[in-house]
């Protein structure tokens, strides 16, 4: 008779020792396929949030005089070539007169004042901190870039009391209201509207806020309109907001940063360095306590399932030993009774993989509900508090993330837990069937006898 069918023939002789063990490996199965998911999820969140929210690194000036040590184009090419820095974008903030324009008018109503919003140059609006921490959200169109000229991105606000479009023009001059040096001159500028935001995060105003204190006012462009007029009036054209620079990983954030602050011929003495990253901590933070708790019930899952598997199967050989003794008489080996025990609980194994796989849907149903949902809602939940460095008068608040529901198990988490589950069996059946091992066959034998 083979090995294999004796295996299970055996199995539905002792039926019921078969079933407990059965409904052992089943409940193991189902945390271990817990655990595997939960801990999957995490790392697959961890990994969204750090390409998507990485961390920045902003330098900015210390003295009010900028133009002796400028941020310039040719500062940010050099740092953005430190190992770790992702992308950089130079910032500047100017003011233009647009008479055409209405806006959302503050305590500056009734005066020419009403006409000047904030207009913010970037090289990558995408980078910019309010549309990197999601408080503007695009909604249509796309972000600048450094090769645009005269392209400006607006609020979906300012887009519909102007009926204004992606693709529309709109003309801003450059006037006494901006400039008192001018007089009576004026330089017109024409823009191409390329894209239009929404604001989820309002900037904070009061009753003295003025026309370009809102948000909804905020004018995104490229820099050459700065960089013409600045250019012509000083000679060089340097970044008045300092300048972002992104991260690759900002878990390495003090290796970049040190990094950062080694680069040779930049006198960091005349710059200050804002290092943030609270946004990807603050959510780390929560994806780390459930990837801890989903490890550790993983470990804890493996070692019970080892000890409980070797206890029971070394109390069924020991209620087996008359069985064992004829078998040895009989001219078996050991390996072949060895190689039997394993095909027995090899089988009871992948019986329980089948319905603990089947059964998953419905647990991984109650996880969804209990664990990750609520752990998405608490971090959303704690985003009212944050904080982040920011340059004056512009907020960005962290975006809210959501883990993805697990409605089953993938076929690379089937593999990972059918592998382990036949390494536990091996090595339990083994530690089990050790005894018999070390025993002469007589003295087996004379145990029966």
């Amino acid at each position: 008779m083979s090995v294999l069918r004796r295996s299970i023939l055996f199995l539905f002789r002792k039926h019921k020792h078969s079933i407990t063990l059965f409904l052992l490996m089943l409940v193991m199965l189902l945390f271990a396929i817990i655990s595997i998911v939960l801990f999957q999820t995490t790392e697959h969140t961890r990994e969204t949030l750090r390409a998507s929210l990485g961390g920045y690194i902003r330098i900015n000036y210390v003295t009010i005089d900028k133009k002796s040590n400028p941020i310039d184009q040719t500062l940010v090419c050099q740092l953005s070539k430190v190992d770790g820095i992702a992308e950089g974008n130079g910032i500047s903030t100017y003011y233009l007169y647009v008479p055409d324009l209405n806006f959302s008018i503050g305590s500056d109503k009734g005066t020419p004042f009403e006409h000047v919003p904030r207009f913010i140059a970037n090289d990558r609006t995408e980078l910019n901190e309010n549309f990197y921490y999601r408080s503007f959200v695009l909604v249509d169109g796309r972000h600048i870039q450094p090769s645009d000229q005269n392209c400006a991105v607006i609020s979906d606000v300012l887009a519909q009391k102007n009926h204004l479009t992606v693709g529309s023009t709109f003309a801003a001059e450059r006037n006494k209201y901006v400039d008192a040096d001018l007089g009576d001159q004026s330089v017109s500028y024409l823009y191409e509207v390329v894209g239009i935001f929404t604001v989820k995060e309002p900037v904070s105003t009061n009753a003295l806020s003025q026309t370009r204190d809102y948000a909804e006012n905020f004018i995104f462009t490229d820099h050459i309109v700065p960089s013409t007029f600045r250019t012509s009036l000083t000679g060089i054209y340097y970044y008045s907001d300092g300048a972002l620079f992104t991260l690759h990983d900002p878990e390495k954030l003090d290796a970049i940063s040190t990094a950062f602050q080694e680069t040779e011929s930049v006198d960091w003495s005349q710059y200050t360095i804002q290092i943030n990253d609270a946004a990807y901590q603050q959510a780390a933070s929560v994806l780390h306590v459930m990837r801890t708790i989903s490890l550790f019930t993983l470990i804890i899952t493996i070692v019970f399932s080892f000890l409980f598997l070797s206890l029971n199967i070394s109390l069924w050989i020991k209620k087996r030993k008359h069985e064992i003794g004829i078998l040895f008489s009989l001219g078996l080996s050991k390996a072949k009774i060895w190689l039997q025990l394993q095909f027995e609980t090899m089988l009871i194994m992948l019986l329980a993989l089948l319905l603990a796989v089947a059964l998953s849907r419905p647990f991984l149903v109650l996880t969804n509900r209990f664990i990750i949902h609520p752990v998405s809602q608490s971090y959303q939940s704690s985003e009212q508090n944050f904080d982040p460095t920011k340059t004056v008068e512009l907020t960005a608040a962290p975006p809210p993330y959501e883990m993805e529901p697990v409605e089953s198990v993938s076929s690379g988490e089937l593999i990972a837990l059918a592998t382990g589950s036949v390494i536990i069996v091996v090595f339990s059946v083994t530690f089990s069937f050790l005894p018999v091992l070390l025993l002469h066959p007589r003295r087996i034998l004379s145990q029966v006898d």
